[in-house]
């Protein structure tokens, strides 16, 4: 019996030594931190028929290969020490170069990258619109073989076509392609583009589409965009938040319910009327100069921090509208190509330091009934008239030179200290208290059909025509010694100077 188990044991013994002398290299017990890795290249050019290549990997620990794409890939994915890997690249059937990578790793502390790019396989191209064909061999056909190869329409930085087009396939042959103008021929007619792909044209920069039927305008490969037109299509969503370069954007006329504009952006012209926008947000746009967003159910606009603008159009649907900080603006109107905004009732203006007038008299009876301009210095001319405006608030507009303020809801008026007003017209109010004390300049003042009980003018020195008459409670107007006014009043009213 002990015979027998001996005999079992010089067996297991033998098997274990076969099996260690199998042939593998008995690995250096080195740690992970001090490995070491070198590589032949680390870079490699193929053309477009593929081939093969070498790479010599030399390392003191067991290394690992992480192929990025399958069109190129190692002969071996591990080994250790110096091995000559076999690069192999499949042909490029594309029209574009391509490029990929290799992260060889060795251990946890030390890798290397390895570059391989492939040119793109030339050839002559086809266009599926015949018309869009012609106009590209006649202007882009250089060798003039009456075909148009992947190396031509690679040189192609402009396409300007305007005609019957039915489809635009093959921009992708277009990469280096910066302007793109494609507008029908007839703005009515039937023909028109259904769809735009311009996925392939990354350094795009100028894009006008307008008076087509798209329905959608993808331009999250375009980032470089700077101008875009894209007026009267059927598009319902434009996302521009990451067009950083952007400086001109025309979406009007189109079915647009939201617009992603982007931030601290170069944008200088907005327009976007005759769309479906609830809402718009323009407060990060510091270089906007010009806005018209009429024909939209916007019913709040803030427009802030906007020190260029010059210029902008509202709905006529918008009930609430606050503007401060914007520099620029000069004129500020309630009527717009598009008619008389009559149904705001909020109108905030503070700190336009530029702003000479405002005119927001309503031919129709308005529906503005707070009104509020602060801090606008060289302010000139204030129109409100025709509105249902209770509260009217002007501080540090010192330059007022003419306020119209007629057929509102007042009931309390306070110009005070005004020196530069010249015309005031505050008629068919409610007012019971009139403040024109210091009003120096002050030449006409129409006050009449109101509820004044006593009228002071006395530091009006320049005052020469008032009319006061429709006011039943009206007992004294005082005026100074020696002023030659022409006065329209009651003859009940007693004037006493002053």
């Amino acid at each position: 019996m002990k015979s027998y188990l001996f005999l079992l044991c010089i067996l297991f013994c033998f098997a274990c030594s076969k099996d260690k002398d199998s042939g593998l290299p008995d690995l250096p017990d080195i740690p992970e931190e001090q490995a070491t890795l070198s590589i032949s290249s680390s870079r490699f050019l193929f053309s477009s028929d593929g081939g093969t290549d070498t790479l010599s990997i030399v390392s003191n620990y067991t290394w690992t290969i992480t192929a990025a794409d399958a069109w190129c890939q190692p002969s071996v994915f591990s080994g250790f020490g110096d091995i000559d890997v076999q690069v192999l690249a499949k042909a490029n059937p594309d029209t574009e170069d391509r490029i990929t990578r290799w992260v060889i790793n060795a251990g946890r502390f030390c890798s290397d990258t390895v570059y391989f790019s492939q040119s793109f396989k030339d050839g002559n191209l086809n266009f599926s619109d015949v018309e869009l064909q012609k106009y590209l061999l006649k202007n882009y056909d250089k060798n003039h073989d009456g075909y148009l190869s992947v190396s031509e329409a690679r040189e192609v930085m402009g396409i300007a076509i305007q005609g019957n087009y039915l489809n635009l396939d093959g921009l992708n042959y277009f990469p280096e392609l910066r302007l793109l103008s494609c507008c029908p021929l007839n703005f009515d007619s039937q023909f028109g583009l259904q769809k735009l792909d311009v996925s392939h044209n990354k350094y795009l920069m100028s894009l006008d589409c307008r008076f087509n039927q798209l329905a959608e305008l993808d331009l999250s490969r375009n980032l470089g965009l700077e101008y875009l037109w894209c007026s009267s299509n059927k598009i319902t969503t434009l996302d521009l938040k990451n067009h950083k370069d952007l400086k001109s954007l025309y979406c009007d006329d189109n079915q647009i319910t939201k617009l992603g504009l982007p931030e601290n952006a170069m944008l200088e012209d907005l327009v976007c009327d005759n769309n479906q926008l609830a809402s718009l947000d323009v407060n990060s746009c510091p270089n906007l100069k010009f806005l018209l967003c009429g024909d939209n159910p916007i019913q709040n606009l803030e427009i802030t921090n906007c020190p260029q603008l010059a210029s902008l159009s509202f709905p006529k649907q918008l009930e609430s509208l606050k503007i401060s900080n914007n520099s620029g603006l000069q004129k500020l109107s309630n009527i717009s190509h598009d008619g008389c905004t009559t149904q705001l009732k909020f109108l905030e203006i503070e700190n336009c330091t530029k702003l000479q007038s405002v005119s927001w008299g309503s031919i129709e009876e308005g529906q503005l009934y707070s009104l509020s301009i602060k801090d606008c210095p060289i302010l000139e001319k204030l129109d409100c008239w025709d509105n249902q405006v209770t509260n009217l608030n002007i501080s540090g507009c010192t330059s007022l030179a003419e306020l119209d303020c007629a057929r509102n809801q007042l009931t309390t008026l306070d110009v005070s200290g005004y020196t530069s007003l010249k015309e005031l017209y505050c008629y068919g109010n409610q007012l019971t208290t009139l403040n024109v004390s210091g009003c120096t300049s002050l030449k006409v003042l129409w006050c009449y059909d109101n509820q004044l009980t006593t009228l002071d003018v006395s530091s009006c020195t320049s005052l020469e025509k008032l009319t006061c008459y429709s006011n039943p409670n009206l007992k004294t107007i005082y005026k100074k010694k020696g002023q030659d006014i022409n006065i329209l009043a009651p003859l009940y009213v007693e004037i006493i100077e002053l």
